[in-house]
């Protein structure tokens, strides 16, 4: 071929790659039945990047027809990581150049791909490539197979982390991994190679009591001997070895592995005396497995339950149980020590002659290897008589305190410079100022009048002299502006160098207004009793709310003036399961809050029942108010359990306001009632509805206080008014959208808030 002739491209292009094969020749015919009755895969191709002819191997062997083969350049077929390799071989290929053997991957009809092994010729002058290839997957996948299985095996054998060899009967170690190495210390792999099997021993003679054995039995599997390691530190090995022989019954060799055990040694001996000191101690320990059975309780528990180790394992610690903690306290308990978390708290137990005793009790988890609570282990202390002592130091403590704070006259100490540094509660009655407004802050002559100041100087100059002074009249200024006679008498406390330290002063009401000063105590008393049971309802609204996929919600309780009895929480269920819940107690001031208070811990204490059966746990809700309250006090409640995955809501509501659900459309559905309201009835029965949401419905929760809000004209906002807003405003964000509601709310109504207004708005996302 002239140097000058263009000859067809390697690469892949379009052309008439339909054109039948050169004609045959007289030989060619034989040849065919060469090509049709070939076992490997043989083609003409053309530079063109298409097969020209194929033999049935390939159908049989790719699964596709010889027509499809045909009509597509044959690099289309290639696996795309070998289509460079392809293409440069069929480039060289197509210049002429002769080449070796080479590989690629074709695919199949079915998606997978097989190798094939290629020897190729091309024919430049006819612009045609003839080709065989071998079918090699199945070399290919044995090959895979034997290097994985080897590097496993290798990978097995250094990384195992026992020690693992091969030695001779004459002593030679023929093998040994890394950790074997490491074990016995020695620096790298070929001096231990290089040290004879005996060396190892710490009694050479050791080796050949073993040599013995191995020869007689052909294994050991539970021999455990001293070794020296190359530092000269002696270990404990545990030794498993089987022989290894010919077909004649000669000992090839030995294979075996040796475990370091010095610190299982140890730690029996550890445990030894660990078992020794809980058998002595004179504490009661008990362990449990993670179910909670008792397992083995110590000589000093049979002695203060009075239980035997008998009788008790097998059982669980509630067999102590005395029915003095509510089962929050145990729930508390549980929740800590499974979150893997030691507890420390007091027990008031039952002995098995059904007295009870105090118990100090620490417990915590034991974790398996895996780092999984295997165990639980408690450790106590009979604190009986220290607690009854206590009680009766506190009732004395009390008896005093209470005498001195409520006694009919007025007792106060001042320090060396006229301070008060105590006051009891009548004479901060009488005073008019709280407790923080007085010690520390005020002195003495802060609380008379100026023209008395003088005379107490002179009285209390004489009590740090002499030791007591006697009825001193002064008039004291309470709080409001007005004086109070009183006659004062007190004696001087001293150090122990004798300095005067602080006064105890005895303070007589010497008027007649005892009535009214008894009617402001009173007055304050309530003030601030009202001021705890708006303490304590703020503290009963959640101060977080469990965030949620598919939903997103906001809520508000705006107080009237009277602590009102709204209620809500948002209460984790479970991972994906939140409780909306929207209540309102009968009952204003501190019972109110009380009231909503004990319903909170009823709700939180059986929310699990909730998971399982709604209407039982709400049963069980209603007979604890029922039981706990005065006759004619109820609560109305709406108890949504929301699933987060399904976007679905299952409720239940006792005689409360029908939560409003707006949908996208703006069509609204109320959610009305499926019980009455709680604490009214003993046997009470509720049922359970389904709401099913979907992404921009709205829910919106209320109390009363919301539509029976009312304006100059003595009319009520009104559910309906609440719906509109609601549409009107359904594109805000949920929090903007609350805002939007009560501040409609209160534009509407005038004068004083009468009620509690709450409200939860929530929209599906």
């Amino acid at each position: 071929m002239n140097r000058k002739s263009k000859r067809p491209k390697p690469h892949l292009r379009k052309s008439d790659h339909s054109a039948p094969p050169p004609k045959p020749t007289s030989t060619q015919p034989d040849m065919r039945h060469f090509f049709a009755l070939s076992l490997d895969l043989l083609c003409v191709a053309g530079v063109d990047g298409y097969f020209k002819r194929l033999n049935p191997v390939w159908e049989k062997t790719l699964g596709f027809s010889r027509k499809e083969l045909l009509a597509r350049p044959y690099l289309e077929f290639v696996h795309p990581d070998d289509r460079a390799l392809t293409v440069a071989v069929a480039q060289k290929l197509a210049a002429g150049l002769p080449l070796g053997t080479f590989e690629n991957r074709y695919r199949c009809q079915d998606g997978s791909y097989r190798w094939l092994l290629w020897n190729a010729l091309p024919v430049a002058r006819q612009g045609l490539i003839y080709a065989a290839a071998r079918d090699i997957t199945d070399r290919k996948q044995t090959e895979t197979a034997l290097r994985e299985s080897t590097e496993r095996y290798r990978s097995l054998f250094e990384g195992v982390p026992v020690g693992i060899y091969r030695s001779t009967p004459t002593g030679e170690i023929l093998e040994a991994n890394r950790a074997l190495v490491e074990m016995l210390a020695y620096p790298d792999r070929e001096s231990l190679l290089a040290t004879p099997a005996a060396d190892l021993y710490a009694d050479p003679a050791e080796r050949y009591r073993w040599q013995d054995a191995m020869e007689h039995e052909g294994a050991v599997h539970t021999n455990e001997v001293q070794f020296r390691r190359r530092d000269g530190k002696i270990v404990w090995v545990r030794d498993i070895a089987r022989a290894v022989r010919d077909n004649d019954g000669h000992v090839l060799h030995y294979e075996g592995m040796w475990e370091d055990s010095s610190q299982r040694k140890q730690s029996e001996e550890e445990l030894r005396k660990l078992s020794s000191a809980v058998e002595r101690t004179p504490d009661p320990i008990l362990i449990a497995g993670a179910n909670g059975t008792i397992e083995y309780v110590n000589a000093a528990f049979e002695k203060v339950t009075g239980f035997s180790a008998q009788e008790v394992i097998g059982q669980t610690p509630r067999i102590l149980k005395s029915g003095v903690h509510p089962q929050d306290f145990y729930r508390r308990l549980w929740d800590t020590i499974l979150a893997g978390q030691p507890w420390w708290g007091t027990f008031v137990n039952r002995r098995k002659d059904g007295q009870l005793y105090f118990s100090e009790a620490s417990i915590a988890p034991i974790f398996s290897t895996q780092g999984e609570i295997a165990h639980f282990v408690s450790v106590e202390r009979d604190i009986t008589e220290r607690k009854q002592a206590e009680k009766k130091l506190q009732e004395f403590a009390d008896e005093i305190s209470d005498l001195y704070n409520h006694a009919p006259c007025g007792y106060h100490s001042l320090d060396p410079e006229g301070v008060f540094i105590r006051i009891n509660e009548t004479e901060l009655g009488w005073l008019g100022y709280a407790r923080e407004e007085i010690l520390e802050k005020k002195k003495f002559t802060d609380v008379i009048r100026e023209e008395d100041v003088r005379a107490f100087e002179v009285g209390f100059a004489t009590l740090k002299e002499q030791g007591w002074v006697r009825d001193l009249e002064f008039r004291m200024v309470r709080k409001d502006g007005t004086t109070l006679p009183v006659l004062l008498s007190a004696t001087a406390v001293r150090d122990s160098a004798g300095k005067f330290k602080m006064s105890r002063s005895t303070v007589f009401n010497l008027t007649e207004r005892l009535v009214l000063e008894d009617m402001k105590r009173q007055e304050s008393r309530a003030a601030q009793e009202t001021e705890i049971a708006r303490q304590v309802h703020l503290r009963l609204f959640p101060q977080t709310a469990p965030a949620l996929e598919t939903l997103e919600y906001a809520s508000a309780c705006t107080q009237a003036r009277a602590v009102g009895g709204d209620y809500y929480d948002f209460i984790d269920l479970s991972p994906g399961r939140v409780a909306l819940v929207v209540a309102d107690v009968s009952g204003k001031g501190l019972s109110g809050a009380l009231l909503m208070a004990g319903l909170r811990a009823d709700l939180h204490s059986n929310c699990q029942v909730a998971l399982r059966d709604l209407p039982h746990m709400l049963k069980l809700v209603n007979h604890s108010f029922y039981e706990s309250t005065d006759p004619g006090v109820f609560v109305s409640l709406f108890f949504g359990d929301y699933e987060d995955a399904a976007r679905r809501l299952r409720y239940a509501n006792c005689g409360h306001n029908p939560p409003l659900l707006v949908r996208v459309d703006g069509t609204v559905e109320h959610l009305g009632g499926t019980g009455p309201v709680l604490g009214v009835l003993l046997e009470w029965e509720c049922s359970v509805a389904e709401a099913q949401m979907a992404p921009g419905d709205i829910l919106v929760f209320f109390t009363d206080g919301v539509p029976e809000a009312l304006n100059d004209a003595g009319e009520e906002f009104g559910t309906t008014r609440l719906v509109e807003t609601v549409r009107a405003n359904r594109h805000l964000p949920v929090s903007s959208l609350l805002k939007v509601i009560a501040t409609t709310v209160q534009r509407f109504s005038s004068g004083e808030q009468k009620d509690d207004q709450t409200l939860i708005v929530a929209r599906a996302r």
